[in-house]
């Protein structure tokens, strides 16, 4: 069974660095994904020649294959697919607020505040620390209790 806290936040910090992993693309990439010509550009008897004459980078790649590969960064980055993808890599799994809340949720926060006194010296002494592993039908029991006392509260609380 998967670490909730661990997950979320590898979540969290994908969903986090999505825009800057899109950054590094466009920057490795240049100008080209956003005005990449059409297709038939490339393909055109009287100007494809041309076209793939600018494309060509290394001597040792086909342009053919450089039109490939700039077109396929075009469709991960600045196409209707390509922002879909950014925000899905965000909110895709789920809100990286919501996966915020269940790491806290999942957090012992006092035996994690024992650790901050013993480190700046307020408390002598700290048990070694393991944090328990809570298996599914725990946490849906614990769901449950929850509930139980919300629903049992006045309602003037």
């Amino acid at each position: 069974m998967p670490d909730e806290i661990l997950t979320n936040a590898g979540r969290r910090l994908a969903g986090e660095m999505i825009y800057e992993e899109y950054r590094i693309l466009a920057d490795l990439s240049g100008g080209i994904i956003a005005t990449l010509p059409y297709e038939g550009s490339f393909f055109n008897e009287e100007v494809g020649e041309l076209a793939m004459k600018y494309l060509k980078r290394n001597p040792k790649v086909k342009p053919e294959n450089m039109y490939k590969c700039f077109r396929g960064i075009e469709t991960l980055a600045v196409s209707e697919l390509g922002g879909l993808m950014q925000v899905a890599g965000i909110h895709g799994g789920g809100s990286p607020q919501m996966e915020t809340i269940t790491m806290m949720m999942r957090y012992d926060t006092e035996r994690l505040k024992d650790i901050a006194k013993y480190l700046f010296g307020i408390k002598k002494k700290l048990k070694p620390y393991e944090r328990p592993t809570v298996t599914p039908r725990q946490q849906l029991e614990k769901f449950r209790n929850a509930l139980l006392r919300q629903e049992n509260k006045p309602e003037n609380c």
